[in-house]
């Protein structure tokens, strides 16, 4: 892949390879003259974990850094995606940096490469460095194993002159026989150059970016009350050259390298990757708060097979599940299953007990059940958060009135309530749901059992003697999120290969997915809801999920007398979604 020079008074930083970025251990690397080598972030140090920077290696020739921003998304510069029409795609091959080693993040082993849709600000064709942008987006699948901190916040805001912050890159080159590749940091500081660039002066001759560092992200620290988080203040985009010849492939003493602000390129993100990048506040350790931008909206985990449960009463046991890897900055809506074995008659794992953004509870009803018990059957809950009200191409979420739910009385043991999904603009999706409140809903069946209908779907509660006014009263409301069938960006389906019987009172399915996804010791999160047109609601076992791997899994429905017969004709069906795993 050739560069391009964005203008006579900058060069752009993705040449060709073979003018000296894939040197050996043995190149004679040295931090003088820079002339003579392509090391990354010459003089830099050795990064263990770098963050959100990544480092990206194309099919069609050349390499270069950038920034993750979710599942699916890396943020780089314009520049390296010459060569590749806007709109088009490409196969590429993603590292990341953990624990001082690059980790693939693009297939398993990174052997082979992933196509991927390619964009870039229209402005760039016009040789304008101020809009060097371009995306990265995965064509199908989402980077594996790869965790929230792992994405990167964007900045937005002024931003100070003196403000310090961490230029990270990658290279194409070893540097003193470390290895190909390795993530390298220099600590710089800022100078004002307009609103949407700014440009950065060396603390040390000795630091230098050079090839395959373009694209790479320009990160500060921001403490948010609990955590620190790694903000993206910009991209790497090239340099001034001064009187340096344009096959120079390193910056040196005298040139001002460029940055382009992230912040001034959220609505262009945003259109890119499919997702509304929303806005949070952070704070430095003065107490400033600064705006920040994730363009993220979910994020999945399980917890330890058997370990945590605690007794609950004589036919109970409860956990308490910590969510505190994700930072969520807003309380999520959790979804959940359960996994393990004997646990197809449980009642409970859907309905979720005081979510925050670090964890939530979830008891489980069974005659009898022991923590002990509990633990041996290897127990475990597959959760995912995502953030409530997302309107994207490829999720939807929502919760209703945690004060005043419109449930509506159905029999002496019944309410239902119906769900207006008509703002997702959805045409065939998978519904998944959870039962949240304030207390006694764990006993409840139900609400995981989807009845679609126009612009929406009902949900019916069983519980004896249940009223509207009890209902209200416990806070009881409905969790959602919608998924639509038909975007490869995200692993969902409805149906399977047919129910089979299972004794006097159960059915099974097998449901195939082949997903891209990866999966831990406990096997790949899932979760599921039962759709049909009848009876379902009284049912137990559909978010219990037994053997997943990546190809499929199995669920076991428990009903009074059922059939095959009887499940075909009600319509039963399983809907279910494989999250992004995170380790």
């Amino acid at each position: 892949m050739m560069g391009r020079t964005l203008e006579t008074a900058m060069g752009c930083l993705v040449v060709v390879l073979a003018a000296g970025c894939a040197g050996g251990a043995g190149d004679g690397a040295s931090d003088d003259p820079v002339e003579t080598t392509s090391e990354a972030i010459r003089g830099g140090d050795p990064v263990t974990n770098g963050g959100s920077a990544v480092y990206i290696h194309f099919e069609t020739g050349g390499a270069c850094s950038g920034a993750l921003l979710n599942d699916t998304t890396v943020l780089t510069a314009a520049h390296c995606l010459d060569g590749v029409s806007n709109g088009g795609t490409n196969g590429v091959r993603v590292w990341l940096t953990r624990g001082g080693i690059l980790d693939c993040i693009s297939t398993p082993a990174c052997s082979s490469y992933r196509p991927a849709y390619i964009h870039w600000d229209s402005h760039y064709s016009d040789y304008d460095r101020w809009h060097d942008y371009g995306v990265i987006v995965l064509a199908s699948g989402v980077w594996r194993d790869v965790t929230v901190r792992d994405y990167a916040y964007i900045y937005a805001g002024s931003t100070e002159p003196v403000r310090s912050f961490d230029a990270l890159g990658y290279g194409a080159s070893s540097y003193e026989g470390t290895g190909s590749g390795v993530l390298r940091r220099a600590s710089r500081y800022m100078n004002e150059y307009d609103d949407n660039q700014f440009i950065d002066k060396k603390v040390s001759s000795t630091y230098h970016l050079c090839d395959g560092d373009s694209g790479g992200p320009g990160m500060a620290s921001i403490y948010d009350g609990s955590l620190t988080n790694r903000v993206l203040l910009g991209t790497f985009s090239g340099h001034h050259q001064g009187n340096k010849p344009f096959n120079d492939v390193c910056s040196r003493e005298g040139d001002d390298e460029i940055w382009n602000r992230t912040g001034s390129r959220i609505s262009s993100i945003e259109q890119w990757t499919g997702k509304d990048c929303v806005a949070t506040t952070l704070y430095d350790s003065s107490s400033t708060g600064h705006t920040a931008y994730r363009c993220w909206n979910s994020c999945s985990g399980q917890s330890a097979p058997g370990a945590g449960w605690q007794q609950y009463g004589s036919n109970g046991v409860y956990l308490d599940v910590d969510t505190t890897e994700c930072e969520f900055d807003a309380v999520p809506l959790y979804f959940t299953s359960l996994g393990g074995s004997q646990h197809w008659t449980t009642r409970g794992v859907t309905s979720v007990y005081s979510p925050t953004t670090d964890g939530f509870r979830v008891y489980i009803n069974e005659p009898g059940i022991t923590a002990a018990e509990a633990s041996r059957r290897k127990w475990h809950v597959n959760w995912e958060g995502v953030y409530r009200d997302v309107r994207d191409s490829d999720l939807c979420s929502g919760r209703t009135s945690t004060t005043n739910t419109n449930w509506v009385q159905y029999g002496s043991n019944g309410i239902y309530v119906d769900v207006d999904t008509s703002a997702c603009g959805f045409n065939y999706a998978t519904y998944l749901t959870t039962l949240g409140g304030k207390s006694e809903h764990w006993t409840t069946k139900g609400a995981s059992s989807v009845y679609e209908r126009d612009n929406g779907f009902r949900v019916y509660v069983y519980r004896s003697g249940i009223t509207v006014a009890e209902a209200k009263s416990r806070q009881w409301h409905i969790n959602w999120q919608a998924v639509p069938w038909y975007l490869s960006t995200t692993c969902s389906g409805q149906g399977g290969t047919g129910w089979r019987q299972y004794g006097s009172n159960g059915l099974y399915m097998d449901v195939p997915t082949h997903c891209d996804a990866s999966s831990s010791s406990a096997g790949p999160i899932v979760l599921t809801s039962l759709g049909g047109s009848a009876n379902h609601w009284k049912t137990t076992g559909v978010t219990s999920i037994y053997s997943p791997t990546v190809d499929g899994f199995r669920v076991y429905v428990n009903y009074p007398g059922v059939t095959v017969a009887d499940a075909n004709s009600w319509g039963w069906t399983v809907n279910w979604k494989l999250p992004a795993q995170r380790q």
